[in-house]
């Protein structure tokens, strides 16, 4: 789902572009960090993560 957001994202011009969250709880997390590669990733593709429930860090 992230990805087909993200997809239609970047094209709204900036000053009416909504902030891109991304928000997991318990299994949740680990689902979404899947539309990531990485820290780097995360940060250019999101305005900020709320993973909660996580048992290990993003390599």
């Amino acid at each position: 789902m992230f990805d087909q957001i993200y997809e239609h994202w970047p094209a709204r011009p900036a000053e009416a572009r909504p902030k891109l969250l991304v928000y997991g709880e318990s299994l949740g997390p680990q689902g979404s960090e899947g539309a990531f590669t990485g820290f780097a990733d995360i940060r250019a593709k999101a305005n900020g993560v709320l993973w909660v429930g996580r048992d290990r860090a993003v390599e």
